[in-house]
């Protein structure tokens, strides 16, 4: 008879001797067997009681339409990388539905916590600095949008309103950071003796008022349709791109 579980079968036989199967003896067989639930008993404990709740709640969803939904997004983003030129859509696709629908998500949101920590020490330090005060402030402003926008995302509790606008959030995340990196950068190389005089010191500092000034800005229109989990692009029929 075999069991319906595939990774718990066993061979066995209505009358007489058990026989030896590839593995071995019948002993080794259940020993095998026991290796194998003692290896899922261990990956399930990597698992907080918040990722184990959500990965109930993923599983009441229909699977097969979960797969049909992502299957018609994919075919969208590369119908547009293919006209716009773009081959890392679909991989970008799958980085940002990964982040929005896992990471900040995982251990009750402890690894967004982390960062958010190491990005505030930097802000309080060039806080001080008069010449990077205004940088300060636009890095933990654009910090807190992000985390009230993830929020927001996923408010209702449905993965499909708070992933249609993914990609923007990744985009928006992305920035963040690198606003978090430029004003390290800033911080080492006013550090550095003679700096004052540096024409690297001056090219860093430019590069990173530009980003500043000109790049950080983008993410408010990026995070609005996150919060507001817009739906124009996931409402809008395949056969209209």
């Amino acid at each position: 008879m075999r069991h319906p579980n595939p990774t718990c079968q066993a061979s066995t036989q209505p009358t007489g001797k058990a026989r030896p199967n590839a593995a071995g003896s019948p002993r080794q067989a259940d020993d095998g067997q026991l290796d194998k639930l003692a290896e899922r008993e261990a990956f399930l404990a990597d698992f907080s009681p918040a990722e184990r709740l959500q990965l109930s709640e993923a599983a009441k969803l229909n699977l097969d339409e979960e797969i049909s939904m992502l299957s018609r997004t994919l075919k969208r983003f590369m119908r547009a990388a293919d006209s716009a030129g773009e081959a890392d859509y679909p991989v970008n696709l799958a980085k940002s539905l990964d982040l929005l629908g896992r990471k900040v998500l995982m251990e009750e949101g402890r690894g967004l916590t982390l960062l958010a920590a190491r990005m505030q020490a930097t802000i309080a330090q060039a806080g001080l600095i008069a010449e990077l005060a205004p940088h300060a402030a636009a890095l933990g402003e654009a910090l807190r949008h992000v985390g009230a926008a993830t929020r927001s995302a996923w408010s209702t509790g449905n993965p499909t309103d708070a992933l249609a606008n993914a990609v923007p959030y990744l985009q928006a995340f992305g920035h963040t950071v690198l606003a978090w990196i430029w004003l390290e950068v800033a911080l080492a190389s006013r550090a550095q003796v003679g700096h004052a005089t540096s024409a690297g010191h001056t090219g860093r500092m430019a590069a990173a008022r530009y980003f500043f000034h000109f790049e950080l800005p983008k993410i408010g229109a990026w995070l609005k349709v996150v919060e507001t989990r817009d739906r124009t692009c996931a409402d809008c029929p395949e056969e209209a791109f």
